[in-house]
Parts: structure tokens; C-alpha cells; sequence
């Protein structure tokens, strides 16, 4: 993973945050006060964060070389830790809730980041490993 640069999966970490949390501004009023159904609003910030977030996580698993399924859980893992500290940093206070209402809320569905990054680094792996074994070329 070192060679992928950790400042940059770092930098890329705080996009996959700082994207939805930009996304959803137009939907809260001046008082803080959601102007949609909270339901759709939770399903766009999912469908939002899985879009940039698996879009960077295939750029970096990409340029892995090796064990692309170590370095996806370790860049989940990384990036499921930045959003926890931004949120609790920044949407916590905004919100005025606790931790517990957060992880029941919120948090806990982060945890698709490290099991994404995980399994898209397996699914990479295999097909690598596929190809050795068959003597193609991987493009």
C-alpha cells in the first residue's frame, strides 16, 4: 500500500466524505431542518458516497500490484475511520445527537467501505491470479 501513497488515500478519503456532506446541503433549510423525506435523503447519501467512494477505491486497486484484497480493506478501513472523525467532528454537533443515535443512524453504515474495498480488492486478486495460471495477458 505504500506505493499507492498514503497522502493521497488519505486526501481521498476526506473527498468521499467532504462530496456528500456537500451534496446534501441543499436539502436542509437555514434551521437545520431536512427538507425531504429522510428515507430518500439517507438512500442519495448512500448512492452518492458509493459512487465517488467505489470509483476511487478501482483507481487505487487498479495500481495495486499484489494482494489487491489487503489493500482494499486497509483503504476502507482508513477511509471508514475519516468519516467516523469528520462526523463526529462536524455532523455530530450539527445534529445535536449522541454517539449511540449516531452508530444507530449513521455510523454503522460505513462499515459497506472496508467490506467494499475487501471484496472488490478479492474480486481483483482472483481474476489476477486467473490469468497467471492461464498464461494470458491481464490488460
Amino acid at each position: 500500500m505504500k506505493h499507492l501513497g498514503l497522502t493521497h488515500i488519505i486526501l481521498s478519503g476526506l473527498v468521499v466524505w467532504a462530496v456528500p456532506f456537500l451534496v446534501s446541503m441543499p436539502f436542509f433549510d437555514r434551521g437545520g431542518n431536512l427538507l425531504i423525506d429522510i428515507f430518500a435523503f439517507k438512500t442519495l447519501m448512500i448512492l452518492v458516497s458509493s459512487l465517488i467512494g467505489l470509483w476511487l477505491l478501482a483507481r487505487f486497486l487498479g495500481k495495486s500490484q499484489t494482494k489487491q484484497h489487503h489493500t482494499g480493506l486497509a483503504i476502507g478501513l482508513i477511509w471508514l475511520g475519516i468519516n467516523w472523525v469528520l462526523d463526529f467532528l462536524i455532523l455530530l454537533p450539527l445534529q445535536g445527537i449522541g454517539p449511540q443515535e449516531y452508530f444507530l443512524a449513521t455510523g454503522l453504515r460505513y462499515l459497506h467501505i472496508p467490506f467494499a474495498g475487501f471484496f472488490m480488492g478479492l474480486a481483483l486478486h482472483s481474476h489476477a491470479k486467473e490469468v497467471e495460471v492461464s498464461g494470458r495477458t491481464a490488460r
